[in-house]
């Protein structure tokens, strides 16, 4: 924004977002930048211009950079810089700048004109950033009503809110009184010294070097010209502004008779010259025209406060039809993100569980792992399953469909379960338990693919042997989700998708999506707004299942045998597998395309409190 301080350029900059995290700051200015401009320490500013030319722009590459933010400049005279952070001559971390030729890529090249572009990366709420930046920018600011132009000052219409704002040539200061009206002062280099380099100006300057301007700008207006306050406030009680649009009644003088006197004006004259000057002070003008026009004006506004009453109450009927408040959006969100996932119930059975398990003595236990939401941080309570992986030494960690069926049989024969423990029944990979209300899949799965999980799996050589060594990618599974979930609202909201899938009625049990698919859509819709938003990252999960045939989410590079399936969602773990498959998608999307028309309303009343 120097560029318009300084006044080197006629054109308004252009600020905009560009792409997720993206802003590109571009002026049509000099383009004089160099690489003398970004040394610490030196300056090769114009001693007219206020502070020194670069120390600000230094302090925001720093800033940037130290919040995460990746920073690149091109020049129109001075070329392209980068910036990187590494460790100099000195001990501590310092910035610093590569320059080089200008790239014919940058849109500063392709326009073929003078100026400088400025682009930040990786940013995370860039769109707040770029609102808040505008509102201290004149040329940013919504369309004004100028009433009056000087030689240096520029008068503007109060805001709908009155209050005023202050301006030196189009960028917006900090007055120390409030103001009515808005003021741009321009053309005088000598405001330049009342204002610090963050645009701070006191109070002695303030009314020594920009006062004088309103001043004279006030007075040159009519006395009754429009958008004036109904009596004096603001800049408005200065004095010599206040005798120009407010000037007070002529008042009595206490030496009026004796002036009478003298002027040969008698006692009777005087008491019928006083009597007529009364009558006049209290002949009321004829207000009928008056009167009928704010009838007049009173009738339609009574109309327009019934049409808005109308069109307020018929708002809040759709808004109670079609959207959730947000607040009720945040509350079962906050209620789930407190909640804890894990009830004591449930620890007290699994560490029971697997002291059993670790105690029988008719099989070699390497180590009982407990995985699933469990383990993840993001179960529903008492109403999740428990799964426990049983990593047992000298078994085949190959054609388990020989011999995975009869080691579930032995499990469930051998092992010293607990006495309130009931073994429900035995699927392909798991043996079921029944644990005081506690639902518990024992998998068992060999040590030597435990340790050693990839390999495993690229010997595989069945699809019973991918599926059953599936098991061994728990552990990595877990600290993936675990790493990137991030904060308590995200596992709230995954929460909340989890407790509506459970209590959704599914017409066909296989369009049942699992808790993995859920907590990796819920990760990359994060990633993809970058922010915290909780309401946006709701829409942005439901908007990716969807258009669930775009679906491309690489987390890891994917296995040649998956890259090509759509939709696709790799496992951060098993880069062979495609979370994706594991169900039907088409009921899953039309319930998603509900939801989204209905503002997620559908979805809220979907969950039971």
């Amino acid at each position: 924004m120097n560029a318009i301080d300084a006044g080197g350029s006629k054109e308004v900059p252009t600020l905009t977002v560009e792409g997720p995290g993206t802003v590109v700051l571009e002026d049509r200015g000099n383009g004089k930048l160099c690489l003398e401009s970004f040394v610490m320490g030196r300056s090769i500013g114009n001693a007219k211009k206020v502070g020194q030319f670069g120390v600000g722009l230094k302090d925001a590459v720093a800033v940037f950079m130290r919040n995460g933010a990746k920073v690149s400049i091109s020049s129109s005279v001075g070329g392209d810089f980068d910036f990187k952070v590494a460790k100099g001559d000195f001990e501590c971390e310092t910035i610093h700048v590569k320059n080089t030729q200008p790239s014919t890529s940058t849109p500063l090249a392709r326009s073929s004109s003078s100026g400088t572009c400025i682009t930040i990366t990786g940013l995370q709420t860039p769109r707040k950033l770029v609102e808040s930046v505008k509102k201290n920018f004149l040329c940013f600011s919504p369309k004004r009503t100028l009433i009056i132009k000087t030689e240096s000052v520029e008068v503007f219409k109060p805001l709908f809110d009155n209050k005023g704002k202050l301006y030196v040539n189009g960028i917006e200061l900090a007055p120390p009184q409030p103001l009515f009206f808005s003021y741009n002062l321009t053309g005088s280099p000598a405001l330049r010294e009342s204002y610090d380099r963050d645009h701070n100006i006191k109070g002695n300057a303030f009314k020594k070097d920009v006062r004088p301007h309103i001043e004279n700008a006030l007075r040159k207006m009519a006395r009754h010209a429009p958008y004036l306050p109904p009596k004096p406030k603001h800049e408005f009680n200065w004095k010599d502004v206040r005798v120009h649009f407010f000037p007070e009644p002529a008042v009595a003088h206490p030496l009026r008779q004796r002036s009478l006197v003298s002027c040969g004006i008698t006692s009777s004259q005087n008491t019928s010259f006083s009597r007529s000057f009364s009558m006049m002070k209290t002949e009321q003008p004829d207000l009928t025209d008056w009167k009928m026009k704010y009838d007049t004006l009173h009738e339609k506004y009574k109309q327009l406060e019934a049409e808005h009453k109308k069109l307020k109450d018929e708002h809040k009927k759709l808004e109670d039809k079609y959207e959730p408040t947000t607040r009720q959006i945040n509350e079962l969100i906050d209620k789930y993100s407190r909640e804890d996932s894990v009830p004591i119930e449930h620890k007290r059975c699994v560490d029971e569980l697997a002291n059993a398990l670790k105690k029988s003595s008719d099989f070699n236990v390497a180590e009982v792992f407990v995985g699933g939401s469990y383990a993840k941080g993001t179960s529903i309570g008492k109403h999740s399953d428990v799964d426990m992986v049983v990593v047992l030494n000298n078994i085949p960690s190959d054609d388990h469909q020989y011999w995975l069926l009869s080691m579930l049989a032995s499990l469930k024969e051998r092992v010293d379960f607990p006495r309130t423990c009931v073994v429900q029944n035995t699927t392909r990979f798991a043996l079921h338990l029944r644990f005081e209300n506690v639902d518990i899949d024992l998998l068992p799965v060999p040590a030597e693919a435990w340790n050693h999980p990839k390999a495993s799996m690229e010997k595989a050589s069945t699809p019973f042997d991918r599926q059953s060594l599936s098991v061994a990618f728990s552990s990595s599974q877990v600290k993936y989700v675990k790493d990137n979930k991030g904060s308590a609202g995200v596992t709230g909201i995954i929460r909340l998708i989890k407790r509506w899938v459970k209590q959704h009625d599914w017409q066909d049990f296989k369009s049942k999506p699992k808790s993995y698919i859920i907590e990796l859509l819920v990760i990359r819709a994060r990633e993809m707004i970058r922010s915290e938003d909780k309401m946006e990252l709701l829409k942005t999960f439901w908007k990716s299942v969807r258009d669930y045939k775009q679906l491309n989410f690489k987390p890891c590079p994917p296995h040649k045998v998956i890259e090509h399936h759509r939709p696709l969602v790799v496992d951060p773990a098993n880069s062979m597998n495609n979370v994706a498959a594991s169900f039907h998608w088409e009921e899953f999307s039309r319930c998603a395309t509900d939801i989204l028309d209905t503002q997620l309303k559908s979805f809220v009343e979907g969950i039971s409190n």
